[in-house]
C-alpha cells in the first residue's frame, strides 16, 4: 500500500506531461480552382470527380506545422460559371487525402440546390489527422451527375479548416 501511495504522484505527473493542450486556430480561407472532367471535353451521367492540390503552409497563418494535432473542415464555398449550375449534381462529397494519409470525407451535401454558388459545412465527426508531416494535400470534390454535359465543369472556391495547435 505504501508503494502505491508513493507511485500516485509520479503517475499524476506523467499523465499531465503526456497530455497535450490544443488551441483552435483557423487555417484559411484557402482558394482553389479545379474542374470535373473525364479525360475529354464531355462528362457523362454518373460519378464525377474534381481534384485540387493544396499546399499545406500553416506558417502563413501564424503557427508551425509541427504544432498541428488535428483538423476539421469549418466550411467550403464552391462556385461555377457553368450555365447548368450545381443542380446537375444529385449530391456532393468533399474528401481530403495526402501521400501520408488515406482519404477522409470531411463534408457532404445530399440535396444540391440549383445555382452557381454553394456552401458545405464540415462534418464535426471527421477529424483530419497526420497532416503535420505533409507539404501538400488533395482536395477531392465528388458528385453524381444527373445528366451528360458537353463541357468540363470548372469550379473554384475557398475553404477554412479549424486546426488544433499546441501553440498559443
Amino acid at each position: 500500500m505504501k508503494r502505491i501511495k508513493q507511485l500516485l504522484p509520479i503517475l499524476g505527473i506523467l499523465a499531465l506531461v503526456s497530455c497535450k493542450s490544443y488551441n483552435e486556430k483557423e487555417y484559411g480561407p484557402i482558394n482553389f480552382e479545379t474542374a470535373f472532367e473525364d479525360g475529354d471535353d464531355m462528362l457523362f451521367e454518373g460519378p464525377a470527380e474534381a481534384v485540387a492540390t493544396i499546399p499545406f503552409k500553416p506558417e502563413e497563418f501564424g503557427f508551425s506545422k509541427s504544432s498541428v494535432g488535428g483538423m476539421q473542415l469549418k466550411s467550403i464555398t464552391i462556385k461555377t460559371n457553368n450555365p447548368e449550375g450545381f443542380g446537375v449534381f444529385e449530391n456532393l462529397k468533399i474528401d481530403v487525402s495526402s501521400e501520408n494519409t488515406s482519404s477522409l470525407t470531411i463534408g457532404v451535401l445530399n440535396d444540391v440546390p440549383n445555382g452557381n454558388t454553394i456552401t458545405i459545412d464540415g462534418l464535426e465527426s471527421a477529424k483530419i489527422k497526420n497532416f503535420n508531416q505533409v507539404d501538400e494535400f488533395y482536395l477531392l470534390i465528388e458528385g453524381n451527375l444527373t445528366t451528360d454535359l458537353d463541357d468540363v465543369f470548372d469550379v473554384s472556391g475557398d475553404f477554412t479548416l479549424i486546426i488544433e495547435s499546441t501553440e498559443e
